[in-house]
């Protein structure tokens, strides 16, 4: 980012492409030279809407400032995080990039980031806070005080236990994901001899990876 007006081009660019593609972004943080985003996929490919992303950015700045090239270093990493345990864990390690990098003390003092939007301190429309919220309390009141005792608790290891796998790294975990997104993502299920089959007729070789799937489950 070159000044605030970039990141305030970014934030549109992201709320575009969230309507586009059917996204929620349960949090957020644009630092000085990398993105971090809490972002919950919709039945597309997550490498469609972070693409659009980049590209739409780039020429933002491109036009800007009158130059050509590629803006990003590298492609963009993504790793699978289990909502139940590990999305407030999540959400905790993205606002507190700014603290870890010793830009300032309180990550309400960041303003590039989803936190003070927790804090109900700015409203971000395209911004979901009420999932990872009504984890912590019913009312926002409640979820409030619970937040920001979590916030205040020690996160040293948040960013490696997300790294570890984010409530994916076993066998068990991974199979069970990977049933649902196919479930989610392309197909019904049919009821055939006392199984359920994932029927895609367009797609044999996503029924044939369900199958072995189910298959490896009921073991």
């Amino acid at each position: 980012f070159r000044s605030d007006a970039d990141r305030t081009a970014l934030n549109d660019i992201v709320a575009e492409t969230i309507a586009a593609f059917g996204m929620r972004i349960h949090a957020f943080c644009w630092m000085s030279n990398h993105l971090h985003f809490g972002l919950q996929a919709g039945a597309l490919p997550l490498s469609l809407p972070m693409q659009r992303i980049a590209m739409r950015y780039a020429r933002h700045l491109h036009r800007r400032m009158n130059v050509t090239g590629h803006l990003f270093e590298r492609r963009y990493r993504a790793f699978l995080v289990d909502a139940d345990s590990y999305l407030l864990t999540l959400v905790r390690c993205i606002h507190c990039n700014p603290v870890s990098a010793g830009i300032v003390k309180d990550p309400a003092d960041y303003g590039w980031s989803s936190h003070r939007a927790y804090l109900g301190h700015e409203r971000i429309p395209w911004l979901t806070t009420k999932f990872a919220l009504g984890m912590l309390g019913g009312t926002f009141a409640r979820a409030l005080v619970q937040y920001r005792s979590f916030m205040a608790a020690p996160g040293n290891d948040d960013a490696e236990l997300l790294a570890k796998g984010g409530g994916f790294n076993n066998a068990l975990s991974r199979l069970r994901t990977l049933r649902s997104l196919l479930i989610a993502r392309a197909g019904r299920l049919t009821r055939i001899g006392g199984r359920h089959v994932l029927r895609l007729a367009q797609n044999p070789a996503t029924e044939a990876l369900y199958t072995r799937v189910d298959h490896a489950l009921a073991a």
